[in-house]
């Protein structure tokens, strides 16, 4: 029975790309999917970073806005739905800002009302909220955010994979790249995705950084048998566009 995921990361509300978003919406309508997997740093969590933070950028909002944002942008994923789908959710990095400051703060840590799942409402949502990682198939596909960041597409995903001892598939974020690397072990080949990201391209703190927008597919066809296919996202801005199962994408 063919079952199909769709994988985003990266999203970094509020500096998420609008029309990234809009066209992720648009693939949803015409993949179908089972399952969308949402892999870490959903929210920015700009207010909690520990590294210096522009006054300018401070006045934007405060991170209920955010919370408020995410859950509109959740809504309307659903919303869109032709089906009752399932919707996962691992964090990464970014809501792991949350975490830190409490722990710098720690009159405030045991409050429920701020563990992330509260803040982000994910039962409110329907969202299953996993730890660490996402077992996509037992023993050979795991979504998790990753934490390795090498020079170029790829790189970093052959780096997730040497860190499982290529013993098992991978899907990571962080690294707002592209990419898939093969290799083959003594029982079969292993593959490791970069998924992409959704957010905008010029973040402050970089100029013209090596980032590629876009997602990835899983495709189940039973058993052990499966593949994961890259969606680059081309162009930007209103003429952005994608091409996924063999129909091309636009606004």
């Amino acid at each position: 029975m063919l079952y199909r995921e769709l994988n985003i990361s990266d999203i970094h509300i509020p500096y998420h790309d609008p029309f990234a978003w809009a066209l992720f919406l648009n693939i949803v309508d015409i993949v179908n999917p089972d399952t969308i997997n949402i892999d870490g740093d959903a929210l920015d969590c700009y207010q909690m970073s520990a590294f210096d933070k522009d006054p300018e950028r401070m006045k934007d909002g405060n991170f209920q806005d955010d919370l408020d944002k995410w859950f509109a942008m959740m809504q309307e994923l659903k919303q869109r739905a032709r089906r009752k789908r399932k919707l996962k959710f691992v964090p990464g990095n970014h809501e792991a800002r949350l975490r830190r400051y409490l722990m710098r703060n720690p009159e405030l840590h045991g409050l429920r009302a701020l563990e992330l799942a509260s803040l982000m409402r994910l039962e409110e949502l329907e969202i299953e909220y996993h730890e660490e990682e996402i077992e996509v198939i037992p023993n050979l596909l795991v979504i998790k955010h990753g934490d390795v960041v090498r020079k170029d597409s790829a790189f970093s995903a052959k780096g997730e994979l040497e860190k499982e001892k290529y013993a098992i598939s991978t899907i990571t974020g962080h690294t707002h790249r592209l990419g898939t690397h093969y290799a083959r072990t003594r029982n079969r080949v292993v593959k490791a995705h970069e998924n992409g990201c959704l957010c905008l391209l010029n973040p402050e703190y970089v100029k013209n950084p090596n980032w590629q927008q876009g997602l990835t597919m899983t495709t189940h066809f039973g058993g052990e048998l499966f593949h994961v296919e890259d969606i680059p996202f081309l162009n930007s801005g209103e003429h952005i566009k994608a091409v996924v199962l063999g129909n091309v994408v636009t606004l």
